[in-house]
């Protein structure tokens, strides 16, 4: 549709008003006139009717029509009127004008009919003697309360009608004229109108151009002046949101190119809209408008794209690796979804780290760990066997001499589990990195009692009993190789520190879509500030008690690799004077069911 300026809206609206409101006046005016002297003039000519009758009726009984026709004439003569007396027959007794012998017959005229009906009877038509337009007025006559004739009384409207014409001339030529006076008002309330809203048209162009300075000015009409001042006060509010929103832009630019860390950013149809140098830089990105390209068609790592695809689906954060192979790059990334105010996904937000040389240099300490302590194993073997064959060769075995020999071999063999330990660690290390470790369905029951079984000798010689509680037909995906040197651990270790005369209690059981298994002793326990690093390598809460129990401080540290490599997680319990509970759980598997029944032992 065609759009017109406001001005064609209301100055053609106002204009039809007045004027078909004066026209309205003018018509009620002249009609007005016109029946106001209409009534007059009917008044009149009744009133010289019935003067007529009272100077006609004594001859009107003697049937003196010269004297009535000399009555009527005298009459209408003096009243400019037109007088006509009838008979009952309808005959004309008399006649003003003409001779009543030549006249029609007047019963059939309406006026006449209707004042020998009601006494009086009027009427507005053409005459058709005199071709005018005439008012007739007929009273009817009576005499003894005996109706003898009517008088009729005429007069031409030619002067009303003309003066009724003249008015309604004067009455349209003042009426042009107060058309035109408001036309030029109508005119001049429009044009105010549209030149206050020309400013507020040209104030809001400003606003969208980005001016807020712009002031609207203040006008007269109270109407106008909220809308100007709501537009005034809506600019103020936009500049300082604008503003502050700029500002946190510029500061979060800033940021993100101050960071050393890759950062990325896309919205819930997978187009990039946020980058931070670095990520252009690792990710070789190149200089594209935000928003515009679909983040695959920039990235083809499939490692990123998933995490992506996960990070928007995902209500927690996400993080996994990322291998670039044709540069041998390994980044870490740590995802999260974007939400609104309605917790609604409008994106996801990524922060990469090149994490390429701590892999080589953690690749380095584990090689360098294997390769020592694979060469240490052959020195530490020839001294122990050296020194086993001095001790047997002594002949005092209370001599400082077999003490000496004593205690390098103890010390040989603490330095020989080290060892060990430390070539299981690397190499749980290693297959988790190469992702070589093989799983297959284990029964939890069978590796716990296994365990217990490797730890029952020493459990013996500390006065310690071991009990196991765990459905037999527990099942889950692990290595059981892996899976059952962990609980070993655990337990030896409970053994190790517990006191004589307790239980360890060894359980598995499922919880939140794992399997958990807790070995629990009755030992000394453990300070509240050694339990966030007891799964540190080498880490000992009592290192002379460690020591002489004959501890190299890796147990719990292998623990933790082994539940890492299932995917799994470890915790400890503790409080002093009421013993340790330590938990690992896996993964469970939950095509594999649970029955009701619970195994329970002693061994």
């Amino acid at each position: 549709m065609k759009t017109r300026p406001l001005f064609w809206h209301l100055f053609p609206a106002i204009l039809c008003i007045v004027l078909i409101t004066l026209s309205a006046v003018t018509w009620f005016a002249a009609r007005s006139f016109r029946e106001f002297h209409y009534d007059r003039t009917r008044s009149s000519l009744e009133s010289i009717s019935r003067v007529t009758s009272l100077h006609i009726k004594a001859y009107l009984a003697d049937l003196q029509t010269v004297e009535v026709s000399d009555v009527c004439r005298s009459i209408g003569e003096a009243t400019g009127t037109r007088l006509t007396v009838v008979s009952p027959t309808g005959h004309v007794i008399a006649d003003t004008d003409h001779s009543a012998s030549n006249m029609d017959n007047h019963s059939d005229r309406p006026e006449i009919r209707q004042a020998w009906k009601a006494g009086v009877g009027s009427r507005i038509r053409l005459s058709g003697t005199l071709q005018e337009e005439m008012m007739y007025v007929a009273t009817l006559v009576r005499i003894d309360n005996k109706a003898v004739a009517v008088i009729r009384v005429a007069r031409a409207l030619n002067d009303i009608n003309q003066a009724v014409g003249l008015l309604t001339k004067r009455m349209l030529l003042f009426g042009l004229g107060v058309v035109a006076l408001g036309a030029l008002l109508a005119m001049f309330i429009t044009r105010r109108i549209t030149f206050t809203l020309n400013h507020i048209k040209a104030g809001s162009k400003a606003y969208a151009a980005g001016d807020f300075s712009h002031h609207l000015p203040s006008s007269n009409v109270a109407e106008i002046d909220v809308l100007t001042s709501t537009l005034n006060r809506m600019a103020e509010e936009l500049h300082d949101r604008i503003a502050t929103i700029t500002r946190q832009r510029d500061e979060q630019n800033a940021l993100l190119s101050c960071m050393t860390e890759a950062v990325l950013a896309v919205d819930t149809e997978r187009r990039l809209i946020k980058v931070n140098a670095s990520a252009r830089e690792l990710l070789q990105i190149p200089e594209i408008a935000p928003g515009e390209i679909p983040i695959a068609e920039v990235i083809r790592n499939a490692d990123l794209l998933n995490i992506i695809e996960d990070a928007l689906e995902a209500d927690e954060p996400v993080e996994g690796e990322i291998l670039i192979p044709e540069r041998e790059q390994h980044l870490f990334a740590h995802g999260t979804a974007l939400t609104d105010s309605e917790n609604r996904h409008i994106g996801a937000v990524l922060v990469i780290n090149d994490v390429t040389r701590l892999r080589r240099l953690a690749t380095m300490r584990r090689d360098f760990v294997a390769n020592v302590s694979h060469e240490l194993r052959t020195p530490i073997t020839s001294i122990k066997g050296f020194a086993e064959t001095l001790l047997e060769e002594t002949s005092d075995p209370d001599s400082n001499e077999a003490r000496f020999l004593g205690i390098i071999c103890k010390q040989s063999d603490r330095l020989q589990s080290i060892v060990e330990d430390l070539l299981a660690l690397a190499d749980i290390e290693d297959s988790t990195e190469k992702k070589s470790i093989e799983f297959h369905t284990v029964p939890i029951a069978r590796v716990l009692e296994n365990a217990v079984g490797v730890c029952l000798s020493a459990a013996t010689a500390h006065n310690i009993k071991l009990a196991v509680d765990c459905n037999s037909s527990l099942e889950t995906m692990a290595n059981i190789q892996l899976f059952e040197q962990a609980i070993t651990n655990l337990v030896g270790n409970a053994v190790k520190y517990g006191l004589a005369d307790t239980t360890v209690f060894v359980s598995a059981r499922v919880v939140e879509n794992c399997v958990e298994v807790s070995v629990r002793d009755h030992g000394p326990g453990i300070a509240s500030k050694h339990l966030s690093r007891l799964f540190e390598r080498f880490y000992r809460v009592d290192k002379s008690r460690s020591r002489k129990l004959g501890g190299t401080g890796l147990g719990l540290a292998i623990v933790k690799r082994i539940a890492l490599a299932h995917d799994g997680h470890v915790r400890v319990e503790s409080e002093l004077g009421k013993g340790s509970a330590f938990f690992m759980s896996i993964p469970y598997d939950p095509s594999k069911q649970v029955s009701a029944s619970a195994g329970h032992g002693d061994l």
